[in-house]
């Protein structure tokens, strides 16, 4: 993303960014969790051509159609903020995790890290292990192709 973009990011999501809540993976409703330390804001592709632009980025980067995608999520997890290792997708026994956006189970997640901070982050997944940096980019598959 460019600074401009990023700023237009920052701008559009600080008046709606409220604690971040998780999938109850045994009744699918989304509540506070410990495990998970920072805000978050949701913004809609209409709201700004930016958040449409980096929607067809994702899109021509992944092969995705952006259709049954989730609203643009930005986190902000400030000073002492951490979420835990976690599924990005829903499992086979939490039937009932992603049922309210209509649109299915995760397919892929694209993390777009704008500001890292001075400790880096590091992120784990699949034995593999991953040193952000700003603006770095991540994209991984959460559900094979055959579902």
């Amino acid at each position: 993303m460019t600074d401009d973009e990023i700023e237009v990011i920052e701008q559009l999501s600080i008046p709606k960014l409220n604690r971040a809540t998780v999938h109850d993976s045994q009744t699918g409703k989304l509540v506070h969790a410990t495990y998970r330390i920072s805000k978050s804001a949701w913004l809609k592709p209409w709201e700004h051509e930016v958040v449409e632009r980096i929607n067809k980025r994702i899109d021509m980067m992944t092969n995705l159609e952006m259709e049954t995608a989730e609203e643009l999520q930005v986190q902000n997890y400030g000073v002492g903020g951490h979420y835990d290792p976690h599924f990005d997708h829903a499992r086979k026994e939490e039937t009932e995790s992603f049922k309210t956006l209509g649109t299915g189970n995760r397919v892929a997640t694209v993390l777009f890290y704008v500001s890292a901070s001075a400790s880096r982050q590091s992120y784990t997944m699949h034995n593999l292990f991953f040193f952000v940096d700003d603006r770095t980019t991540l994209w991984w598959w959460n559900c094979v192709h055959r579902g």
